[in-house]
């Protein structure tokens, strides 16, 4: 009998799982029929790397999500295990325009997001963070629609260690290190 109810709620979930797949999917691709295009791809610097997804909203501004590992203390060999954090920013584009003598177009942006993972400050343990954050790029779109951008991020917030609750900052190398990011339009 446990067996039984156990399946038939378990296939609901994969069947609510799969519908709200396929709404999203259908909303993305509403999205994308103006243009810019949704787009996906990868950023990466030596404090973090990690996917993006970047949808286009109103007037040249863009929703970006972000999920990435942070790689703070273990390029120094400070640390073996990575953090994990997850952010969204609502970018503006400050500038844009087309490089001189070619068909490029660039676009310097910034916007405001929210973040949160399971990430460390230099030199402590692993713990529980969230906070607000912002981000400034610029990017070049070049041939087959893949684009191009240098990201600074920022961002500060509370983090929980050894349960007790701390405020938390961008670590130093993020902040002098500009991510690259690498996305191509969908």
């Amino acid at each position: 009998m446990y067996a039984n109810t156990f399946l038939r709620v378990r296939t609901q979930n994969k069947s609510l799982s799969l519908a709200a797949a396929a709404l999203l999917c259908f909303s993305v691709q509403g999205f994308c029929e103006g243009t810019p295009k949704s787009c996906a791809g990868t950023f990466y610097s030596p404090a973090s790397t990690g996917i993006s997804f970047h949808v286009p909203s109103k007037s040249l501004s863009f929703h970006s999500f972000d999920l990435g590992a942070e790689l703070t203390d273990m390029l120094d060999g400070g640390s073996s295990r990575a953090g994990v954090r997850i952010g969204y920013h609502r970018m503006f584009t400050i500038l844009h325009g087309t490089l001189p003598s070619s068909a490029f177009p660039w676009q310097l942006y910034a916007g405001p997001g929210l973040t949160a993972g399971y990430i460390r400050e230099h030199n402590s343990p692993l713990g529980y963070m969230g906070g607000v954050s912002a981000a400034a790029g610029l990017s070049a779109t070049l041939r087959h629609g893949i684009s191009l951008a240098v990201e600074y991020q920022f961002y500060t917030g509370f983090q929980t260690r050894d349960g007790v609750m701390r405020h938390f900052n961008t670590p130093a190398a993020s902040l002098m290190i500009p991510r690259l990011r690498i996305i191509k339009s969908l």
